[in-house]
């Protein structure tokens, strides 16, 4: 029982008499089943019974959560937190009452102030509360945040009536107590198969056994949907609870399980369940079997989350709304005509929202507060326009390739990208993380991670033939390597998977040296050394995913990988010999010929010469004399040189070499390079003449002029027709002049 002390006032005409008044509050505790029935053999059971009853306890509890909720093992204590409100009606009149105790307690007082009739009734919770009639009036949310271990506050309704200043309160809803064992969900919806409602506003009377009735229920809701805490992912093992209106669901009921862009349900039909008051039922395990599956919107359908479960108000520019519904835990926007730009304003109320495949291109949206946890892009997006997700700071999931990212120039002209917040996760898949290796701005490199975490005692690999990576090749055997033993290794759809049976920490010395055949992989963010020579003469390894908690790389870790282009290097990543001493970084990438660049500490570096060939060039380079065989791939891309020099020991000159140096103006070509590259000087706007001494017109790459602003191309004056001729070089035929 708990003792409730109210102050109150009592009038007649102007005087005013203050009386303490004690008042017995009881709350009447939510009862659990405790007998079993197996619903199904292959799913997880749901305990119920038809013999529990309700019962007043007062068992003391712990004050490890200090809040008023279900505490003990056995769900059987509801408690009162400090400072806790109930409203309080009596005489035509209402009033928020707010207890006394300073921690949990199953007996607190109240203080407050209302004249005293013949009945007092109280609810919680306050909010939202009224009185007309006899009946109290309040409400049962469809859109529910769940509290770990408990009931949220201010969600579970309790009401009380008493003419001799008594009051017990009963519990008035039902609901379901569960577990989930899959990671990463974030909510769960309940829905009734039939037209019963699970919530909505209630008016409640009481019995003559003084036990509250639900007499009435408008803004029915046949659905009920309950977000992780904080709106985040729910943790698999703990206890949360979905609260509900009591009532027999014949045609039986369904849940929906959704993770920011993958659905899954549990539909359980053919039978009836009915929910009782103040008796939760409970399940472990409620997404056992449970395939999610990526949400796949129609080309006219845009899909959505909104955190009050109803249809959001959301335009989108140029397109006309056929019908917004919200169903199954989740809202659909349906136009008259499919889905190309996307632009509109999105409801400060979402928090995840799956773009339709055929959109191609996503313009800015709107959407003030940056709430939105999860916005998916489909594969067939190719260009992301100015601001299209800047106050987006959640996860931006990427189904594709790395679209293009527009640029943006400020009031000093100096040119940035403003597509994300500074926070945004890019999520993506293993198969695409190359393209954004190559697509993805430099002000973003540092947000790309893996959609899918690789777990901790996982390696994921690729190989160029789509075999199994031959576990022999491990030096020294997988503990040596690894520090773990290998479980299985096999290949998937073309991905390779090697399970070992601990978490592995490091990459040992020469751990997978000469594996010519791997061409990506994939390391998990336990690993936080890799050792010298780890991918050694690996030449066909083209992508490499290290962890973000890397912090030691050692020397000559992928020396001769040929195939390695690009590489993004954790910020807090040391280079170190085999003594542990700090070394240059690019002695890691010895005899990487076709490197161009490698990120790290938030910026490409691109300052390489190896084995006579220019790889890479400072991006503060203004004169370049260039005095090598070889001008590699992208050496000079979107550098601000703008003299260039070739001397007559380069032979080639690679693709991208000069890709969009602006600033160059002149550019002299020396008889002994025979070839130059695709794009080798593609959008050089500053290009005032191009002057090529060899004869014999060098083999010549596709756009390897384009975008010059029509600079004339001078070369020797016998050849001027060969070149006019040649492939590729046909295609600046009325540039090509005679050398003066």
């Amino acid at each position: 029982m708990r003792i409730l002390n109210m102050r109150t006032y009592l009038g007649s005409n102007n005087i005013l008499k203050m009386k303490k008044i004690s008042i017995l509050f009881t709350f009447l505790v939510v009862a659990l089943q405790s007998c079993q029935k197996i619903m199904e053999e292959t799913a997880p059971s749901i305990i119920e019974s038809d013999t529990c009853s309700e019962e007043i306890i007062t068992i003391k509890a712990t004050l490890d959560n200090p809040t008023k909720t279900v505490l003990d093992n056995d769900m059987a204590t509801v408690l009162w937190k400090p400072s806790e409100t109930i409203m309080v009606f009596s005489d035509g009149a209402s009033a928020v009452f707010t207890s006394t105790n300073d921690s949990n307690t199953d007996t607190a007082e109240f203080e407050g102030s209302i004249s005293v009739g013949e009945d007092i009734f109280g609810v919680y919770p306050s909010t939202g509360a009224s009185f007309s009639d006899g009946h109290i009036n309040t409400s049962l949310s469809g859109a529910q945040v769940a509290q770990s271990g408990s009931f949220s506050d201010r969600l579970l309704i309790t009401a009380g009536r008493s003419k001799d200043l008594n009051l017990r309160f009963y519990n008035v809803c039902s609901g379901l107590r569960f577990t989930l064992e899959q990671e990463g969900i974030r909510a769960v919806t309940l829905k009734s198969l039939d037209e019963t409602p699970m919530a909505g506003d209630i008016s409640i009377v009481f019995g003559d056994d003084g036990k509250p009735v639900i007499s009435n229920i408008s803004n029915p809701k046949t659905e009920i949907t309950v977000f992780a805490p904080d709106y985040g992912e729910f943790e698999p093992g703990k206890w949360y609870y979905i609260v509900t209106l009591p009532g027999t669901f014949d045609a039986g009921i369904a849940f929906y399980f959704f993770d920011g862009y993958r659905q899954g349900s549990r539909v359980i039909d053919g039978r009836s369940f009915t929910f009782k008051r103040s008796i939760f039922k409970q399940t472990q395990n409620l997404d056992h079997s449970v395939d999610l599956i990526e949400c796949s919107p129609a080309p006219d359908e845009i899909w959505y989350v909104n955190r009050d479960c109803e249809a959001a108000n959301i335009f989108f520019n140029g397109i006309t709304m056929q019908s917004n519904t919200y169903e199954n835990g989740i809202g659909v926007f349906k136009a008259s005509s499919n889905f190309t730009t996307i632009r509109g304003g999105l409801s400060s109320r979402l928090l995840h929202v799956v773009f339709p495949e055929g959109a191609t291109e996503i313009g800015e949206l709107y959407n003030d507060n940056g709430a939105i946890q999860t916005a998916v892009v489909p594969q067939s997006v190719t260009r992301l326009g100015s601001y299209a997700f800047q106050h987006f700071d959640g996860n931006i999931i990427f189904k594709g390739n790395a679209p293009s990212f527009d640029i943006i120039s400020d009031d000093e002209g100096d040119d940035y990208y403003a597509c994300f917040g500074y926070n945004a996760k890019l999520l993506i898949k293993p198969e695409y993380y190359r393209s954004f290796l190559f697509g993805m701005p430099n002000d973003y490199m540092d947000n790309v991670q893996l959609l899918h975490p690789i777990p901790h005692n996982e390696i994921l690999y690729k190989t160029n033939d789509d075999s199994i990576l031959e576990l022999s090749s491990f030096a020294g055997g997988a503990i040596k390597c690894f520090g773990a033993n290998i479980l299985s290794n096999s290949v998937e759809d073309g991905w390779g998977r090697i399970i070992f049976d601990n978490d592995i920490h490091s990459i040992g010395s020469n751990a997978f040296t000469g594996s010519t055949n791997l061409e990506g992989v994939f390391l998990p963010d336990s690993i936080t050394e890799i050792k010298t020579s780890a991918f050694n003469t690996c030449s066909s390894l083209s992508t490499v995913y290290l962890p973000k908690d890397l912090e030691i790389i050692g020397g000559a870790v992928f020396e001769s990988c040929s195939s390695l282009q690009r590489i993004v290097i954790p910020q807090n990543a040391a280079f170190v010999d085999d003594n542990y001493s700090p070394r240059y970084e690019i002695n890691s990438f010895n005899l990487c010929q076709n490197l161009q660049y490698y990120y790290y500490k938030g910026k490409w570096t691109n300052v390489i010469i190896q084995s006579n060939i220019l790889i890479s060039v400072a991006p503060t380079t203004s004169f370049l004399n260039v005095t090598c065989n070889k001008v590699g791939a992208g050496a000079a891309a979107n550098n601000s040189v703008n003299t260039l020099w070739i001397s007559s020991s380069c032979t080639a000159i690679g693709k991208n070499a000069f890709l969009n140096c602006n600033n160059l103006t002149t550019v002299t070509i020396p008889a002994e390079c025979t070839i130059i590259g695709d794009y080798a000087f593609s959008s050089c706007l500053g290009l005032q003449s191009i002057r090529i001494q060899r004869t014999t017109p060098p083999s010549g790459g596709a756009y390897m002029f384009y975008n010059t602003h029509n600079c004339p191309i001078y070369v020797p004056s016998s050849s001027v027709d060969a070149y006019k001729s040649a492939m590729f070089w046909s295609d600046y035929a009325d540039r090509i002049q005679a050398m003066p």
